[in-house]
């Protein structure tokens, strides 16, 4: 914990009364560690079905059935005819469900699963803004405010260049949303919402020069729960909790999910070895 005066001496930028500081905390490249993951993975054998969605399933005595079509054909205009027929089925005693913001909507076509054990979904998008690249060097530590219902509120954060980014700030639905596997996510950045950001990060950063953020981008958060209610944690569903053998459901995980998604996949490990 440090008082406000040492904080700023470390970010002379900054305004605050007190600071938490984790001096371990950084940053990483996000696609570059997602393609040493998959370069891992096709070295142990993995194949991956890109431009490929799973279109429903069902359970069955020996396992699961899922049903795999290709994703150009699914918009189409005869989809329904041309589409059905070019599907395969996918036959597998173990299924991990990490479908993200459509993981609720893919079990939800898994004929046979329990309805019950399908959570509601709440989503929250962050749109970041990025700095005017004079002044990129104004901040050498990520900045976080108080937090604020639903999500980290307005912060700052550094890539690898040390460009300065602001962010992430809306729920985009209030309410339990229905998705299905055609469902399409709005990620443009609305530059009209630059003038909010403008009053949350002078909060802590007063001397924010005027027109200097401008539209960078956007990610949609899946979340277990909406405004007002207490925030819930990662949903992660073996057959000790929904009673089908071999499927594992990952719901609502939302940020630190990638900063955590080792540890992750070592619990879901752990789920299916004991099998």
């Amino acid at each position: 914990m440090l008082e406000g005066e040492e904080a700023m001496n470390m970010e002379p930028q900054l305004k605050c009364v007190k600071a938490l500081f984790s001096p371990l905390t950084g940053i990483i490249d996000s696609h570059g560690y997602m393609l040493a993951l998959q370069a891992s993975a096709e070295d142990s054998g993995v194949t991956f079905a890109l431009k490929t969605t799973a279109v429903g399933g069902r359970l069955t005595k020996n396992g699961i059935d899922v049903v795999l079509q290709n994703t150009h054909s699914l918009w189409e205009e005869d989809s329904s005819t041309k589409g059905a027929s070019e599907r395969i089925v996918l036959s597998s005693r173990t299924v991990v469900n990490c479908a993200g913001l459509l993981a609720q909507a893919f079990v939800k076509g898994l004929n046979g699963f329990p309805s019950k054990f399908i959570p509601k979904n709440y989503l929250a998008k962050g749109s970041y803004f990025s700095f005017a690249e004079a002044a990129k060097s104004a901040f050498s530590h990520l900045v976080y405010p108080v937090p604020e219902e639903g999500g980290l509120g307005v912060h700052l954060t550094l890539d690898l260049a040390s460009r300065v980014k602001f962010g992430p700030d809306e729920w985009l639905s209030a309410e339990n949303i229905e998705t299905n596997i055609l469902t399409q996510f709005d990620y443009t950045v609305n530059q009209n919402r630059a003038q909010c950001f403008y009053a949350a990060i002078r909060t802590y950063y007063p001397s924010l020069p005027d027109n200097c953020l401008a539209p960078d981008y956007a990610g949609i958060r899946p979340k277990l729960s909406g405004p007002g209610e207490k925030p819930a944690d990662f949903m992660i569903q073996g057959e000790d909790c929904h009673g089908v053998s071999g499927l594992v459901n990952l719901f609502g995980i939302e940020s630190p999910g990638l900063t955590a998604s080792l540890a992750i996949a070592n619990f879901v490990h752990n789920k299916i070895s004991k099998r």
